[in-house]
């Protein structure tokens, strides 16, 4: 169950059994037994029959039983006690009571309120005032224990570096620290070991999105008490601060979780004004290799600070609406809502790389020629923009391998060709495996004996299906295409209608240079 915490904490207390053996001579247990630990925070002396309007819960009760004198049952007494929260009950003796009532301490021990003797002589100011100098000196301690994961903290911002600001931050609460974002996904964890401990805790962060900016939630998990807190950007929920610690462990302080969420704040605010910095410069030195001016390009890196684009590169074009081609995480979830082979890999890819710009409707990017295959350690697109992009019409088309300075001449071709994609879908100018279904198709029609098939599928994919304009291209009957075409996708069982199919296999035959120009308009 989660519990909403919107308020300081109350004084630094000490536990019961503590509080006993600090003050083993002045505090006696009436009779033997547990009394476990629970925190005592404050003590206070009163000899009213009903003191629980001036308690707050929590405290060490002392009283030399005149609110008892007399009473023919003291279980009212005690049950007012345990109904406000009191903790412990301590009975002065001799001042009028020399031993303990066997019906209190039935009360008391049915009730499970731990009872106390205080012997003759002991002042109850001693208690009072020992407990309330102990609570001082831990207190004192705190502060500095505080102090200093703060400062470790601020030093880890100042670097710029969340998982340092999370390794000290566990460390200062003797349990785990993890970051994760606004829907929902795990960004960072430290130690790495506690990652198998978040998976329940994202439902339990996840009430805070409706609680407001500045509100925290507990909730128990496997043993440790967890509790969340907002992480701000400006007034952007940018994600949420969780940290565990076990539940026999004095609670995470406040004030260190605050501090802690309001640095991981900057940070990702920080790193988002540096992304949208390296963007606008990525997008100027993108727009020079593409008008051919790739010398001035590199200049402007070095001028910027920044790693020049590879001097290899494939031209990756997205066509998307403007939503979700509005910044670069944007594209990358985008990337990552298609279908095809390596779109996880290219969104990574994307996730991280300047070197991109809008241009007429689309999204066009440098990336590198030996793009990786698997295994990219860089930012994944969030999930909530990856379910956003598959509701989106959008496809994407990478180009195949070129020098930086032939990517002008590629620039209309590859334009053209993520017009022909299919909605929702991926498609590589090359074929990357060589064992694709489009490429098996291209095959099989070079391999046709008569010799018409390639000729024909050709000019009816380039001619969009119209079976006039390929018949006239081809100088046959239209219906010999017709023909043809009912052949082709009998042998290949293929559908040409389908635009997935149609465009993977244009694909597949430009890339070994065999559809013969351009696809008409």
């Amino acid at each position: 169950m989660t519990t909403v915490d919107r308020s300081e904490t109350g004084p630094r207390g000490i536990t019961l059994e503590e509080l006993m053996h600090l003050f083993s001579t002045e505090l006696r247990l009436a009779e033997p037994g547990r009394i476990g630990r629970p925190l005592v925070r404050g003590v206070h002396v009163s000899e009213l029959d009903d003191p629980t309007p001036y308690l707050e819960g929590g405290e060490l009760l002392l009283t030399t039983g005149i609110p008892l004198a007399g009473a023919a049952d003291p279980r009212p007494y005690v049950d007012r006690l345990v109904g406000r929260g009191v903790v412990a009950l301590g009975l002065g003796l001799g001042a009028g009571t020399d031993a303990v009532d066997p019906g209190l301490a039935e009360a008391c021990r049915a009730a499970g309120l731990p009872l106390f003797v205080v012997p003759p002589g002991v002042p109850f100011q001693r208690i009072s005032r020992g407990y309330w100098e102990v609570v001082s000196r831990l207190e004192l301690a705190d502060l500095s224990s505080r102090l200093r994961v703060q400062t470790a903290l601020a030093q880890a911002a100042a670097d710029d570096d969340p998982g340092l600001l999370l390794d000290r931050l566990a460390r200062g609460v003797g349990g785990w620290a993890a970051y994760v974002s606004f829907d929902g996904e795990v960004a960072l964890v430290r130690p790495a070991a506690a990652t198998a401990e978040l998976a329940g805790i994202v439902a339990g962060l996840g009430r805070l999105r409706s609680l407001g900016p500045h509100t925290g939630a507990t909730f128990p998990q496997d043993g440790d008490v967890v509790i969340g807190h907002a992480v701000m950007d400006g007034r952007r929920s940018a994600g949420f601060l969780a940290v565990g610690a076990a539940d026999d462990e004095p609670r995470p302080d406040r004030h260190v979780l605050l501090t802690a969420a309001a640095l991981l704040g900057v940070c990702e605010g920080a790193r988002e004004r540096r992304r949208d910095a390296d963007d606008r410069v990525g997008a100027v030195v993108t727009g020079l290799v593409l008008a051919g001016r790739t010398d001035a390009a590199r200049a402007v890196t070095r001028q910027e600070g920044l790693g020049a684009p590879a001097d290899e590169v494939r031209l990756c074009v997205v066509r998307a609406p403007a939503a979700a081609l509005a910044s670069r995480s944007a594209l990358a979830a985008t990337m990552a809502g298609l279908e095809g082979e390596g779109v996880q890999q290219l969104a990574a890819v994307l996730a991280r790389t300047p070197w991109w710009l809008r241009l007429r409707g689309t999204a066009v990017a440098l990336v590198p020629a030996d793009l990786p295959r698997g295994g990219i350690d860089a930012p994944a697109p969030t999930r909530a923009d990856v379910n956003h992009a598959r509701d989106l019409v959008a496809s994407a088309v990478l180009g195949s391998p070129q020098a930086l300075e032939q990517v002008p001449h590629a620039l209309e071709r590859m334009l053209r060709l993520a017009g022909s994609v299919a909605p929702g879908r991926l498609a590589w100018e090359d074929d990357p495996s060589g064992t694709s279904r489009a490429a098996r198709w291209r095959e099989q029609l070079v391999d046709d004996p008569a010799g018409e098939a390639l000729p024909t599928v050709v000019s009816y994919l380039r001619h969009r299906g119209h079976w006039e304009r390929a018949a006239r291209e081809l100088g046959v009957h239209r219906n010999s295409v017709r023909n043809r075409i009912a052949a082709v996708s009998e042998r290949l069982d293929l559908d040409l209608d389908d635009a997935d199919v149609a465009a993977e296999l244009w694909l597949a035959l430009r890339a070994a240079g065999l559809a013969g120009g351009p696809a008409a308009p």
